[in-house]
Order: structure tokens, then C-alpha cells, then sequence
């Protein structure tokens, strides 16, 4: 298993397809990104939003914080999401 600091790759199509993940797995952390951002009275800890995350991307760890890796990280698995179907 390999972890990935956010801010020292860049999270594109092509990285994110080497990762071998399911869609499965990429919707559920996209969608887990949505709510932390736009909907963050759902989670347990809304104060806690934008504190370090591990995202588990098949046998790959990459990890967010802040609210910028938070956002760019929804937007490059929205992408590729998008373009995947």
C-alpha cells in the first residue's frame, strides 16, 4: 500500500486510473468530499471538516487537508467520474 501526501502529486486522470480503484470507491469518497464541503451538518463533527483525511483508492492512501485539497481533490474525481461514464 503507498500513501500520498495531496500536495505532492497531481491528482488527474491518469493518476487516478493508476490507481486501480473501483467506481465504486471513487463515487463513495467523491461523494464523501461533497458533503464535507457543501453539506457538513450531516457529519458527525461538522468543526472537524477540513481536518486530514485518508482516502482509500485501491491499494493507494492519498491524504487531504484543508479546504483547497478538499475542493481539488472533488473536482479531479468528479472529473474523471464524469468522463468514465
Amino acid at each position: 500500500m503507498k500513501k500520498f501526501m495531496y500536495y505532492n502529486i497531481v491528482l488527474n486522470d491518469e493518476v487516478i486510473k493508476s490507481f486501480n480503484a473501483s467506481t465504486d470507491e471513487l463515487r463513495e469518497a467523491a461523494h464523501f468530499l461533497f458533503v464535507c464541503i457543501f453539506d457538513h451538518y450531516q457529519l458527525e463533527n461538522p468543526d472537524q471538516r477540513f481536518d486530514s483525511l485518508n482516502l482509500k483508492f485501491g491499494d493507494n492512501i492519498v491524504n487531504v487537508k484543508g479546504a483547497d485539497e478538499y475542493v481539488n481533490c472533488y473536482t479531479a474525481l468528479s472529473q474523471y467520474l464524469e468522463n468514465v461514464n
